[in-house]
């Protein structure tokens, strides 16, 4: 980890600010997949969480706070207004709350209908074709999970990031088969010609991968778990006002609560966000189901918590070796 933190310090001296970017031609880049100063800075604050949380080093929780606070201070990025806006403005992608996203040339070569987060996890009414009981078989949610994810009725995610949850949850399960409508990726694409013509086709979408409410949110994270309860309870609120939720009062678990926060907030955006919140806050053992709650330290330390190494890696480099514990559960090549 201490080569990749040396490489984002020296990244964020170099790299320009975001809205200083330029390309080869001096065209300013408006794509957040291009690497920034705010983006250098995003990255390490995350690398600084981790080896404070995972590697159980906190003296680098202030070093974490100090790299969040620099990209929330830069003026470089803003939140968007409401999670309306979340939606329609930011996952479509190069938002100013944007800071790191995957940004496709041809979206529907990755969101394909089947494929990709939007694509197993949204059937009706984003995709047009659908209706209320088109079977939904891969990633759903039921919605007794979805309420109790958003308990307080004041939360505009609720009605942002599902479709009508309370109205739909009245209907016969015969139709919704239990589950709530999840409706967080918009901007559908349809087939033009062909045999398929009028059919989903994918979704016109980025992938983020760190905006700036996650960078608030870890910084909250942080804050709480070196004694900075004030600067927590104020990042906290600042995600929980965005969204028109409850503040925080004294009688939540702060740590909890800012955890809970990231779930709500980040719902299927990133890659594996809350599992890796999880790992980093080494809260496996009470959120995580089956073996995850009968890891031994030893076994964590062995790498249990992170995919084996894969076949064809081992094909490319020789030398590579396996993870140990994957190596002891029979993963050796």
């Amino acid at each position: 980890m201490a080569w990749g933190i040396d490489d984002l310090v020296e990244a964020t001296k170099l790299l320009p600010p975001v809205n200083e970017m330029k390309d080869a031609n001096n065209t300013p880049v408006t794509s957040k997949q291009i690497p920034s100063r705010g983006t250098a800075f995003a990255i390490l604050a995350h690398a600084y969480a981790w080896l404070a949380g995972f590697g159980e080093e906190p003296e680098y929780y202030q070093k974490g706070i100090d790299a969040a606070t620099e990209v929330i201070q830069s003026g470089d990025y803003s939140l968007v207004n409401n999670p309306h806006e979340i939606c329609e403005i930011v996952l479509p992608g190069n938002s100013q709350e944007g800071i790191l996203e995957i940004d496709f040339l041809n979206p529907e070569a990755v969101n394909r209908s089947g494929s990709g987060l939007p694509g197993v996890t949204q059937k009706w009414p984003a995709d047009p074709n659908a209706t209320p009981s088109t079977r939904r078989t891969l990633l759903r949610l039921n919605n007794e999970s979805a309420m109790a994810m958003f308990p307080d009725r004041n939360d505009k995610r609720r009605e942002e990031y599902f479709y009508k949850l309370d109205s739909m949850a009245g209907v016969k399960t015969s139709i919704t088969q239990g589950a709530a409508y999840i409706y967080k990726f918009r901007r559908p694409l349809l087939h033009t010609s062909g045999s398929q013509l009028g059919k989903l086709l994918g979704y016109d979408l980025n992938e983020i991968l760190i905006r700036l409410a996650d960078i608030y949110l870890l910084r909250a994270e942080m804050r709480a778990k070196s004694g900075d309860t004030p600067g927590a309870i104020a990042d906290l609120n600042v995600i929980r006002k965005r969204a028109g939720a409850k503040e925080y009062t004294p009688d939540e678990n702060l740590e909890e609560a800012i955890a809970l926060e990231r779930e709500k907030e980040l719902f299927l955006e990133g890659i594996c966000t809350r599992y890796f919140d999880i790992v980093r806050n080494r809260t496996f053992r009470e959120k995580l189901r089956g073996k995850f709650k009968t890891l031994s330290d030893q076994d964590v330390k062995d790498g249990a918590l992170f995919f084996p190494i894969s076949f064809d890696a081992f094909q490319n480099n020789t030398k590579m070796t396996q993870n140990i514990y994957w190596k002891r559960n029979g993963f050796a090549i």
